[in-house]
């Protein structure tokens, strides 16, 4: 039995950090959650996560407002700073620390993921290059073959 425990639901947010314990070898034991059967909303897993969220992330796209926050408001300023920053940050690459591969790339290629498969995001030709590039890590290979394994089952 691992020192971990991953609640997990695939595919989803938490293969997030499916991922990264699989860049850094670290041992771990899954139990999955069913979403769809609202396993995130049973009793014991609301003692685990009270939120009944497996790991989220704030995407402000997502909850759209009817008019923008003043500035100040949000910690990371407006949405298109934000994305002409990002995209020239993993620009640089092929990671955002140079050759050095490390848990920001996990974090942020996630997110750059996720959000433009869900459209939250725009496919800026940088955004699709890096996530590419971080789609063949072998690590990232292996998270999202046991996450195929574990749809499929």
């Amino acid at each position: 039995m691992a020192k971990l425990t991953l609640y997990h639901a695939a595919p989803s947010r938490s293969s997030i950090t499916r991922w990264m314990l699989e860049e850094i070898g670290e041992p771990y034991d899954i139990h999955l959650l069913s979403l769809s059967k609202g396993d995130n909303r049973a009793p014991n897993y609301l003692a685990v996560n009270p939120m009944g969220k497996v790991p989220a992330l704030m995407m402000d796209r997502a909850s759209p407002r009817k008019e923008e926050p003043r500035r100040g408001m949000l910690g990371y300023g407006d949405f298109d700073t934000v994305m002409d920053v990002t995209a020239k940050a993993v620009a640089k690459g092929p990671y955002l620390m140079g050759e050095q591969f490390t848990a920001a790339d996990v974090v942020v290629g996630s997110t750059l993921r996720f959000g433009m498969m869900f459209k939250l995001l725009p496919e800026r030709p940088e955004f699709t290059a890096y996530t590419n590039r971080l789609a063949a890590r072998p690590a990232f290979q292996r998270a999202e073959a046991k996450d195929k394994e574990l749809a499929a089952a």
